[in-house]
Order: C-alpha cells, then structure tokens, then sequence
C-alpha cells in the first residue's frame, strides 16, 4: 500500500493514479511502494519464524519441566507418605506383635511376629534363669513360623547367668558356712573366757576365801571339772555363789549358750581346771578349726 501525496488516501502499489483526487504517482513513487511492500513481506515471514522458533523453544522447556516435575515430585512425594505414613503402620504393627523391613524401593513388608513365650523366656532369664533357659529351649524348638530371635537371647543369657549362680554356690555359700562357723567358735571362745575371768576373780576375793575356802580347794586338784558343777549356789559369799553374780546366770546352763558345732551338733563338755592359781577353760567337743568338727575334736581352749 502507498499514500497519496495530495490527499493522503491509501491506495494499491500498483495503481498509477490516487482514486480519491487522481494525482498521478511517479515511478519513485512506486517503486517505494514495491519497496515497503517487499520488506513487509520479508519481515513478517521472519518475525513468524522467529516466533514460532521462540514459541517451540518455550514449549519445549516448559514440557521438559512439567515432565521432570511430573517424574521427580511424586516419587518424593510416594517416598514421603511412604516413610511417614509406613512409619506409623509398623509401630501400630509392632504393638500388635509384628514388625516391619524397610525395602530400597521405601516400601514397608511386614515380618514374621516375635514369639511370645521367647519375649517371657528372655525376661525371666534374668532373674529365674533355669526356668528362663527352658522357655527358650521350647520357645526355640516350636514351629510356628515366628521370629526366634529373642528365645535364642533368652538361652544365652539363662546359660550364662546359670553358670554363674553355679560358680557361687559352689565357691561363695561353703565359705560363708565356713566363715560363719568361724564366728561362732570365735563367740564361744569369747565365751570361755569370761569364765575363765569370773573363776580366777572368785578364787581371789577375800570373802569367798573366808566363807567357802573349802570349794576352793576342792576344785583345785588339778583335775578337769565339768562347768555344771560351779552352778546351784546363789550366795555371793560362796565360791560358786561368786561365779554365778559375775557371768549372770547359772553355769549349770551354760552348755545352751554355746554356738560352736560338733560332729553336726552342738558343741559340749565345757570344763574348767584349777592348778594353784592358773585356770584353764575349755570346749571338749568342739572344733576351734570352723570346720565343724568332721576331723575330730580341736578343743576350744582358753588359759
């Protein structure tokens, strides 16, 4: 399209004369208008193809996002609701006694549950360990298609602490008997003692001398005495008498104080000998060794 120069009307490029007010357009004229014409027509070929080039270049970047966005998001989304919501179906399936494996692929499959008599097997095989390595053992041994993870625990542990338990029965209780035994020969020991003590201060007193020297000299042979014969006197100012406020109590009882072992009895012959002015005092039938006695007799004696 060219511009008439006089009137200004639009008219074909290939019209010589303007319709309008019939001026006459000159070649320059026309040859501008083929002109124009030609470049608009190359310049929009271009421009379409420009646009079409940058229309498919967006086209295809926004496919290639929508495609990776299509692929990627939901597999993380998949993996997340997998993970979370799998999550809470084991623990929900754990408490009902099944546990759960995780896949590669983020799924969850479900495993065998864990046998019940193996979960009691393992927690009685830490205080009652026989009973505990016996419910493993059954636990172990049953076909049931549950998990035996914990009974197979169970008879470890119960083996273990039962060889332990074994070990201190057979090492730690004989020498506590044996300490213990000990201890009551030491008392008895202790026990002689205190009478050797209450004679040698009844045979000094001034009073006993002269009110029940005769006892004194009667007991003074030199001779072994059963201590029952220094009991049945209650007067201080007899040598018996005098024995008797010292210990606190009759010496004709004095054997049902005495703890030590015989022969796996108690122990017995308690006697005294008075020889000038030395005493002794023993435990015939005892043994002073703590071992109760089953070697013989080792007098508990005191002087």
């Amino acid at each position: 399209m060219k511009i008439c120069n006089q009137c200004g009307n639009q008219v074909d490029d290939s019209v010589m004369f303007c319709g309008n007010c019939g001026y006459q357009f000159t070649t320059q004229q026309n040859y501008q208008g083929n002109m124009d014409m030609g470049m608009q027509q190359n310049y929009q070929p271009s421009m379409d193809m420009n646009m079409q080039q940058n229309y498919q270049a967006n086209m295809d970047m926004n496919a290639q996002q929508n495609y990776q966005q299509g692929y990627q998001q939901p597999y993380y989304d998949q993996n997340y609701q997998q993970n979370y919501y799998g999550q809470n179906s084991a623990m929900n399936e754990m408490q009902n006694g099944y546990a759960y494996s995780n896949q590669g692929n983020g799924s969850q499959v479900a495993a065998a549950p864990q046998s019940g008599l193996g979960v009691a097997a393992f927690i009685l095989s830490f205080f009652v360990a026989p009973v505990g390595l016996i419910l493993g053992i059954v636990a172990r041994a049953k076909r049931d298609g549950k998990r035996k993870g914990l009974a197979t625990a169970a008879i470890i542990v119960s083996s273990i602490l039962s060889v332990v338990w074994i070990l201190m029965f057979a090492v730690l209780i004989p020498n506590m008997v044996k300490y213990n035994e000990k201890t009551r020969v030491s008392s008895d020991t202790q026990f002689c003692d205190t009478f050797k003590t209450a004679i040698t201060t009844a045979m000094m007193d001034p009073s006993v001398i002269n009110n029940d020297y005769w006892s004194i000299y009667y007991f003074s042979d030199g001779g072994w005495h059963d201590i029952s014969e220094l009991g049945g006197s209650t007067d201080s100012y007899t040598f018996c008498g005098a024995i008797q406020e010292i210990v606190g109590f009759d010496p004709a009882y004095a054997e049902s104080y005495l703890k030590s072992s015989y022969l796996g009895g108690r122990a017995s012959g308690m006697q005294f000998r008075i020889s000038g002015y030395s005493v002794e005092v023993r435990i015939q039938y005892s043994d002073s060794t703590g071992r109760k006695g089953r070697y013989g007799a080792y007098p508990i004696t005191v002087d």
